[in-house]
């Protein structure tokens, strides 16, 4: 395998081919459990790519040493062939790595019901170690849990098989009680949506409404929204088994009230509102009680303000020697500033002259009324000479505002005056610039929007030489 440089891309002024050498390498093969994360692959070195040829458990595809993990929810092994290829000026590399997944040992849980006082037995999966944790366990370490739980509690387990590989389970065992109950929604509340039935409840089974079911959005959950608005008892009835224990619950309404104020920032700053620092557009609510205990919003609306647009304006511009160039900035906005301000007809205005004899790099910062400040820098360079048999022209561009390749423009002219027209197939001038500033967004020459196509471009320079092509015009 080989790579070849043309005589345009080098300095050798004539192709050069250099061989590109491949190896494979096997590493040690790897058996670890379900969920373990090992580390893969090599040191990174300056100057290589790293592709790996598949993405299934690794933490990254482009890296030189990722995570590998992976959970192996099957009752066998699951086998990986992972191949990390390094490629640099010179060689080409194939790391291989096999990983064996082991599953991890199965555990036998049920959740139980029990009386208080009786006694739980709980049996796991054959295996090499338990370890049991929970309430008055009585027979611990094997695979059978004998316990006398007091209460409704969760037994844990921990499992190792004959392999080294451990799972950890659980096991809910519900010891039946009389229902108990906390109302903690306030008795007076605001007439809207938000107003809701809010209970806790312990040693419940099932529970139902006997009176105000109407009332409620749906009477199957324990927290349900009122939906009518009067004052009203509501009851419920909590069954554990053969427990039950009647629940009254009076509630009474007050209306919410809610204040908005309207705030806009710039592009990337914050706003603190509500001890938040906000950077998004939206609505954002604080609420807080009334003297009646209901909801009162205090809200603000907040809209995010564009930073000054200053990506039309050219990165470079040519000037001639001991002649004065006008640099042509944005208009509209209440403050401009330039720096250094150094060969500068003024400092503080949209389109300063400048009348440096050296390659200089200005500085413009632009504000708008609002205070939202953007920056750009364009440097001038001194007309040296134009090499214009260097000036290399792309045939392709896709102006889509996807912000990849959306601007045309020329390389080699860095000292070249010229100027630029674009012809549909037809012939017409859709585009031209007199001295063009080497970049071009796509539209015609009254900003509209061109079709996508072939179009003819045609470069002059100022010497007199002609320069043509074809362009692919893409939207997509």
């Amino acid at each position: 395998m080989t790579i070849l440089i043309d005589a345009a891309e080098n300095c050798i002024c004539s192709d050069v081919t250099y061989p590109i050498r491949l190896t494979e390498i096997y590493h040690t093969d790897k058996t670890i459990c379900s969920g373990q994360k090992i580390s893969l692959g090599v040191n990174e070195m300056v100057g290589t790519d790293y592709q790996w040829n598949e993405a299934i458990g690794l933490s990254c595809t482009q890296c030189p040493k990722p995570e590998f993990l992976y959970v192996n929810e099957e009752n066998i092994p699951k086998i990986f062939e992972k191949i990390l290829t390094t490629s640099n000026a010179r060689c080409q590399s194939n790391h291989h790595y096999r990983i064996t997944v082991n599953p991890n040992p199965e555990v036998l849980t049920q959740s139980l019901q029990i009386c208080e006082g009786d006694t739980v037995k709980a049996i796991s999966t054959p295996a090499f170690e338990y370890l049991w944790f929970g309430d008055n366990i009585i027979q611990n370490f094997q695979q059978e849990l004998v316990a006398n739980p007091s209460k409704s509690t969760t037994y844990f387990v921990t499992i190792r098989d004959a392999v080294g590989c451990t799972n950890n389970d659980s096991l809910r065992v519900e010891v039946n009680q009389k229902p108990t109950y906390i109302i903690q929604n306030d008795a007076v509340m605001c007439s809207d949506t938000s107003a809701n039935i809010s209970l806790n409840i312990t040693d419940t089974q099932q529970f139902v409404w006997t009176s105000g079911g109407d009332r409620l959005s749906n009477t199957t959950i324990l927290n349900p929204n009122i939906i009518v608005f009067e004052d009203f008892i509501f009851t419920l009835e909590l069954i554990n088994g053969l427990c039950k224990t009647q629940v009254s619950i009076p509630v009474t309404f007050y209306k919410k009230s809610e204040t908005t104020i309207q705030a806009e920032i710039c592009k990337g700053e914050s706003y603190v509102f509500d001890n938040q620092e906000l950077t998004s557009p939206g609505k954002y609510c604080n609420i807080s009680k009334n003297q009646f205990g209901c909801d009162s919003s205090f809200c603000l609306q907040l809209s995010i303000r564009d930073l000054p647009v200053l990506s039309t304006l050219p990165t470079q511009l040519i000037k001639e020697k001991d002649k004065d160039l006008i640099i042509s900035g944005p208009t509209g906005y209440d403050s401009y500033q330039w720096s250094p301000p150094i060969y500068l007809s003024c400092t503080d205005c949209p389109s300063p002259t400048t009348s440096t004899n050296d390659t200089i790099t200005y500085m413009l910062e632009v504000e708008d009324e609002l205070g939202c400040k953007n920056r750009t820098k364009i440097k001038i360079l001194i007309d040296d000479f134009c090499s214009y048999e260097d000036v290399y022209i792309p045939n392709a561009f896709s102006p889509n505002d996807d912000g990849t390749n959306d601007f045309y423009s020329l390389s080699g002219t860095e000292f070249c005056r010229m100027d630029f027209k674009v012809f549909n197939r037809w012939g017409n001038i859709v585009y031209e610039a007199i001295n063009w500033n080497n970049r071009w967004n796509g539209r015609s020459g009254n900003d509209g929007i061109l079709p996508q196509g072939t179009y003819f471009i045609q470069i002059t320079f100022d010497n007199g030489i002609v320069k043509t092509g074809m362009l692919d015009l893409r939207k997509k």
